[in-house]
């Protein structure tokens, strides 16, 4: 590019030697002055009727004043034909022999790429004949249509017409050729492009993306004719495992947790828990199985230290369990003393574990004491609170003979009766 430019300025500089003999002793124009001639101008160079410096881009389009002046294109504007191309890149490489596609002795930069002067579907840029429509459609196959993809290998079955400047192209000849691009790793409709127009997750083939549950990171591929995460299930790196229950999509199917029950419930539904445990929801526990959230070690557990009290505070199935009566466990036989007999360890008052037969329980066979040898009130006494003249039962009592004696001990006896019928 600098070795074109020097050229361009050795050109520009004889032309302006010559100008400035020519217009010797006139004053001259500064740049950007209007001017008819270079003559004019300071700056040795008039062009498009302005006084312009040859080395300056007055456009920024890659070429200086000087070589935009030796190939006819605009100098304050960066793209002269206007097909979207800035000149200097039209020209290529070599400026003083600027790109010439149709070899119609127009440089690119001065044909437009856009442009069908002749509507015979080809752009001027590539058309030898901007007046003369092309006869020939192989020639219109092989300059407008595509020739990449899978159509690169079958460039001579392609034909193409032109109507009214709308340019058709046939490729029903060409193996794999597809007007609709399928995700299958190829270009199948001859544009350039690979897989275009599939994605996944807003992602496009060859992106990353990140696979579903647990199927972590991977990359966009073609998957049965469809965009897919290669980390997911079938992908060419499929990281999917059996379910487990554990709060994660072990197997990547959008579902967590699926097809683990507990008594028919799946996971998330509500349940009821052991005991007094009451209203939870069904969850994934220690050791990947299902259980009632309210239960002891869930996540929201409702259980209490037992209580005798009938229920299952503790939620571990058992009512009562672990609580005892003179080391006898709750629903066993017990003994208490007198006419009370066998019962069975329950609770009692005040939640402690009693025997149901002792007096004040709900099998007590205790009842005011009489004297009858019994201990009737199962306090442990027989016959207590009987007396004779203030002389406890079994005391010794007063006599003045064997006949008083006798009389006094039938007199104690009927007392004692009667004492005891009285109480």
């Amino acid at each position: 590019m600098q070795s074109s430019a020097r050229s361009a300025l050795a050109i520009w500089a004889a032309v302006s030697a010559l100008a400035a003999l020519v217009g010797c002793g006139v004053d001259k124009g500064a740049a950007g002055a209007p001017c008819h001639a270079s003559a004019e101008c300071a700056t040795g160079l008039c062009y498009l009727n302005q006084c312009l410096v040859p080395g300056r881009d007055e456009d920024n389009d890659g070429l200086d004043n000087a070589t935009e002046h030796v190939l006819g294109s605009n100098p304050v504007v960066a793209d002269t034909d206007n097909d979207g191309k800035p000149d200097g890149a039209e020209a290529g490489a070599d400026p003083v022999h600027p790109q010439n596609s149709d070899g119609d002795g127009l440089a690119d930069l001065l044909e437009s790429a856009v442009v069908d002067s002749d509507r015979d579907c080809l752009a001027d840029e590539v058309d030898d004949h901007n007046s003369v429509p092309e006869p020939d459609a192989h020639v219109l196959a092989a300059i407008g249509c595509g020739h990449v993809g899978v159509c690169a290998a079958a460039q001579s079955v392609i034909t193409a017409t032109c109507k009214t400047g709308v340019l058709s192209c046939d490729y029903h000849a060409v193996p794999g050729f597809a007007a609709a691009e399928t995700c299958d790793g190829k270009d199948n409709d001859c544009d350039g492009e690979i897989d275009e127009g599939f994605a996944y997750a807003g992602s496009s083939i060859g992106e990353p993306c990140s696979g579903v549950g647990a199927c972590g990171a991977g990359i966009v591929e073609c998957r049965g004719a469809m965009a897919g995460c290669s980390s997911n299930p079938g992908g060419s790196h499929d990281q999917s495992k059996a379910e487990s229950c554990n709060g994660v999509d072990d197997n990547c199917d959008g579902a967590v947790d699926e097809g683990f029950l507990l008594d028919g419930l799946p996971i998330g539904s509500p349940c009821l828990g052991t005991g007094e445990c009451g209203l939870g929801v069904v969850e994934c526990g220690a050791g990947g199985q299902p259980r009632c959230g309210s239960n002891p070690g869930g996540s929201s557990p409702h259980s209490k230290p037992e209580t005798c009290n009938g229920l299952d505070d503790d939620c571990d199935g058992a009512t009562d369990n672990g609580l005892m009566w003179q080391g006898i466990a709750m629903g066993y036989p017990c003994t208490t003393t007198g006419i009370c007999g066998v019962g069975t360890v329950v609770c009692g008052a005040g939640s402690q574990p009693v025997c149901s037969s002792a007096p004040g329980n709900s099998d007590s066979k205790a009842h005011a004491e009489v004297c009858n040898g019994l201990d009737d009130n199962c306090n442990g006494a027989t016959d207590e609170g009987f007396d004779f003249a203030g002389v406890p039962l079994g005391g010794a009592c007063p006599a003045t003979g064997a006949a008083r004696h006798r009389s006094s001990a039938a007199t104690w006896r009927g007392r004692a009766t009667a004492a005891g019928r009285r109480t």
